[in-house]
């Protein structure tokens, strides 16, 4: 009968310590596109880019928030290679991707916000 409560909480033990060493969650990896291919936002953790991937005089730019606080990030150099990117405080909770005339600043449009 001994044998048997020690083996169980041997059992227990081992249980208890993989528990511990579960790998933890990752970053969402999220991205959202605007209409027509004309470019995207991306999200993953803490990093953020606006790509724009359409020539047709638009500008592609991404809003988003943290705790604590929000900001942009734009695809300064149109659909020519790369993306704008930077990186927030902490991880993104929620962004949107805009299209946006680049000489007036006028909005085309705005995806909803999404939470990531």
């Amino acid at each position: 009968m001994t044998r048997v409560i020690r083996a169980g909480m041997a059992a227990l033990a081992v249980l208890g310590a993989l528990a511990l060493t579960a790998p933890t969650a990752s970053a969402a990896d999220v991205t959202q596109y605007l209409d027509d291919g004309r470019g995207y936002g991306h999200v993953l953790g803490n990093k953020v880019e606006a790509c724009d991937t359409k020539a047709d005089d638009r500008g592609v730019f991404v809003e988003y928030r943290w705790p604590g606080g929000q900001g942009v990030v734009r695809d300064e150099n149109g659909s020519s290679g790369g993306c704008g990117t930077t990186y927030a405080p902490s991880t993104v909770t929620s962004f949107h991707v805009c299209l946006r005339r680049p000489g007036s600043g006028d909005v085309d449009y705005c995806k909803p916000w999404w939470d990531v």
